[in-house]
């Protein structure tokens, strides 16, 4: 009984935004072309907002089990880790979006060229 509660569900959640897009005209959807660079731009853009909402949610899985620790050191040095872990992985993810976004300013002032 629950397989099949559970099924129609996924089945229902899958055909209804099928059947919501399939209202748009062709003529309605707008074809944008977009450069290498501003590709990549908009990939590195979309990965650092999983980092971020990565470290956010690993800073409060880290703080909640230093509440729950209840005076366990061991449990409350891991905690404290993975709280740590989590910064110096946030400092590090935006210094490679800004170390990115340096080369591809420099690539694109210089019109992709290199000079020999």
């Amino acid at each position: 009984m629950f397989k099949k509660i559970l099924y129609s569900i996924a089945v229902s959640a899958l055909a209804f935004p099928a059947t919501a897009l399939a209202q748009i005209a062709v003529e309605d959807v707008e074809v944008v072309e977009e450069s290498l660079p501003g590709l990549i731009d908009k990939a590195i853009n979309f990965a650092l907002g999983l980092v971020v909402l990565l470290a956010v949610g690993l800073i409060i899985y880290g703080g909640v089990k230093m509440m729950t620790s209840q005076g366990k050191s061991e449990d409350f040095k891991q905690a404290q880790n993975i709280v740590i872990y989590a910064i110096i992985g946030l400092i590090v993810a935006f210094l490679a979006w800004a170390l990115v976004n340096w080369v591809l300013q420099e690539l694109l002032s210089q019109g992709g060229t290199t000079s020999s």
